[in-house]
């Protein structure tokens, strides 16, 4: 049975990646991003086949990898096949908090969520009327609505909430959980990134020749 889909998987710290601003935040380069998408495509794969696939040594794969980490753009992780291990609920709870009449208290929340561990992710946001999410993980039904009955219960004074449920081992399933696709994208952005260094060395080398 396929319950993990890659042994390791690379995870990117999300705020440090966004759209038009590679190697400017964080100075990150076309080959680095190359790396990146590489890992999450399969982070079993050793420095030396990482090596090969980008055409650089070795050790240079190795220093960018210590970089990358201890930078916090690639975490080590494992990616499960939640349905295949038994778990029937995806759930996305929403909620509205009127910041006007009540005070946001982050640690609260941070502590509320550090105790579901069923929660893989959670934040501020907006959108829909919504400014909080959370997504969870759930073995059954049963489990979820214990879980949702809590959470009303305890954020009912601050906040309104609201729910959107998959069933993971339904048929309306269109895009497995996967960072697969998210690799290719990473991939076109290098090789945007590495032509506009390329120009911007040609550029640079003409002007040096004036």
């Amino acid at each position: 049975m396929n319950l993990i889909r890659k042994t390791y998987s690379r995870t990117i710290t999300n705020q440090n990646l966004q759209r038009g601003l590679f190697g400017k935040v964080l100075n990150v380069k076309a080959v680095e991003l190359r790396l990146i998408a590489e890992l999450v495509k399969d982070g079993r794969r050793s420095d030396r086949e990482l090596a090969k696939i980008l055409g650089i040594s070795q050790p240079t794969v190795r220093r960018i990898r210590t970089r990358l980490e201890k930078e916090g753009l690639i975490e080590y992780t494992v990616i499960p096949n939640f349905a295949k291990m038994g778990f029937e609920i995806l759930a996305f709870t929403i909620g509205k908090f009127d910041i006007g009449k009540h005070l946001y208290d982050a640690g609260l929340a941070k502590n509320f969520v550090a105790r579901r561990p069923q929660v893989i992710f959670a934040a501020g946001g907006m959108g829909a009327g919504f400014n909080r999410i959370a997504v969870s993980v759930h073995k059954n039904f049963p489990e979820y609505s214990k879980f949702a009955e809590e959470g009303r219960v305890h954020w009912s004074d601050l906040m309104s909430i609201s729910h959107f449920v998959v069933d993971l081992k339904g048929e309306s399933i269109l895009q497995p959980l996967s960072f697969q696709h998210f690799a290719d994208y990473l991939l076109k952005e290098a090789m945007s990134m590495q032509s506009a260094e390329k120009n911007q060395k040609q550029h640079l080398s003409e002007k040096e020749k004036e």
